[in-house]
């Protein structure tokens, strides 16, 4: 009886493997949305001869942590601040007329009871009750905003100086 070998066994094992593109492998990562370990970018690096020399030097210098992200909150677009300021002028329109007539019976109940119609409790007016709520319904859209923040971007959209226009000449 002979032994028949099997065709993976007579090719040698370097052969085997088939050789990682470690460009395609980064773009594969970054296409998805993830970011890539230093490892990755190390590999990457060493492994390309195709990269410019400019190229190289900048994502070896982000590997050695000279380059780092400017402090700070990242910016947000102007659109997309646009769309929300609409979104928060259309809450504020449906919000407020309810929140100011809840806030006016209450306040005829307590100016009967202390004979006193000052604010020394403490109330909040309709406007911050308001945007209290506005942010309730948007915190997603709003994580670290304070009713005040989003009073002044409110403002800002209904005096039309949120978008910055262009200079065109």
């Amino acid at each position: 009886m002979t032994k028949t070998r099997s065709a993976s066994k007579t090719i040698p094992f370097g052969r085997q493997v088939i050789p990682i593109d470690h460009l395609q492998w980064l773009e594969s990562i970054l296409k998805r949305g993830d970011q890539p370990s230093r490892d990755q970018l190390e590999s990457g690096i060493r492994a390309s001869r195709k990269l410019p020399p400019l190229l190289k030097h900048h994502l070896a210098d982000i590997l050695a942590g000279k380059s780092v992200r400017r402090p700070g909150r990242k910016p947000t677009s102007q659109a997309r601040l646009e769309f929300l300021a609409i979104s928060i002028d259309r809450h504020y329109r449906r919000l407020y007329p309810r929140v100011k007539k809840a806030y006016q019976t209450k306040q005829t109940i307590r100016a009967v009871r202390a004979k006193s119609s000052r604010r020394s409790d403490g109330n909040a007016s309709p406007s911050e009750q308001t945007y209290h709520r506005i942010l309730k319904v948007m915190k997603k859209q709003f994580p670290n905003h304070t009713w005040r923040a989003l009073r002044n971007l409110h403002s800002l959209w209904r005096q039309g100086k949120l978008l910055k226009a262009p200079e065109i000449f």
